[in-house]
């Protein structure tokens, strides 16, 4: 049988442009990322054989590509990193890759805060309430201790971190530079396109929403339909129930946007050993 394992993570920042690196880094034909992005599979497993079969489940196309790339951003969050991180070096080993990818955590806020209210109905319309009711919405932009259990874990040398806003500007040098750093030859690359908002509000019901993310339909419904032939369809059946829902957010005003930063600033700037200059240049220009 195939080792369907992964040896690169995209342990995040939620809300960070993942999705769309993922997509970007797979449109090759030696990486791969399965249908379901986020698995959290190193969240719960228990033994060497439950994370095989789990991957097995997960990956159901995997088709001999050099990288398995399991991109799920539970694995950075606060709550999560220790525990993701010494479940990795314990069930994968110490030679896997971590990716890392950041942006304006201003910016990221006011996402994390539409996609949990669009997605979930958590929260209300008004961003500057609901950060000082939900710490998550802040506390996920502290991106050094969201990262520090990893390098602690694998060292820096396995754990590259980029900024979303050097992505956007770079995009093909990039994606090259993380396929260096897969030790990947440099590839001609098609200019990718950047999705890393939540730009729809078309959304299911809430409470078939949670179901499609409970352990047993991402974990074993949803491979088993596409390793049987119906992902297709159903892919058509959650886009008819997809309903248009009009939500006016509140701007985000200046007292919040100043409590974001005060929260996050010391943080994001320890990061300056851990990156290249181009992606500190960003990170400063966060706090100007």
């Amino acid at each position: 049988m195939e080792n369907r394992l992964p040896n690169v993570l995209v342990v995040g920042s939620m809300k960070c442009g993942s999705t769309s690196l993922c997509r970007d880094l797979s449109a090759y034909d030696d990486i791969y990322t399965s249908e379901n992005k986020e698995p959290n599979v190193l969240l719960d497993i228990t033994s060497h054989d439950e994370l095989r079969e789990r991957y097995e489940t997960v990956n159901v196309d995997y088709n001999g590509e050099k990288i398995i790339i399991d991109g799920s951003t539970d694995y950075s969050k606060l709550d999560f990193s220790s525990i993701a991180a010494m479940n990795a070096e314990s069930f994968l080993g110490n030679n896997i890759k971590i990716i890392y990818i950041i942006r304006n955590p201003v910016k990221r806020v006011i996402s994390h805060h539409k996609y949990m209210h669009i997605r979930y109905a958590i929260g209300t319309n008004d961003v500057n309430k609901d950060i000082y009711d939900n710490n998550n919405l802040t506390d996920y932009g502290l991106y050094f201790e969201q990262i520090k259990p990893w390098i602690e874990t694998f060292g820096l040398e396995r754990v590259k971190i980029v900024t979303l806003d050097r992505y956007s500007n770079d995009q093909v040098g990039v994606i090259n530079e993380l396929r260096a750093f897969l030790d990947l030859p440099k590839r001609d690359t098609i200019k990718p396109k950047i999705n890393n908002q939540t730009h729809s509000l078309k959304v299911i019901p809430v409470r078939l929403q949670k179901w499609t993310d409970s352990k047993f339909y991402v974990i074993y419904l949803r491979p088993w339909l596409h390793k049987i032939g119906l992902g297709k369809q159903l892919e058509r059946v959650r886009s008819a129930l997809r309903k248009k829902k009009q939500i006016n957010f509140l701007k985000l005003n200046d007292e919040s946007e100043r409590f974001i930063v005060a929260k996050v600033k010391k943080d994001n700037l320890k990061l300056r050993t851990m990156v290249l200059d181009e992606d500190y240049l960003f990170i400063r220009a966060w706090f100007r």
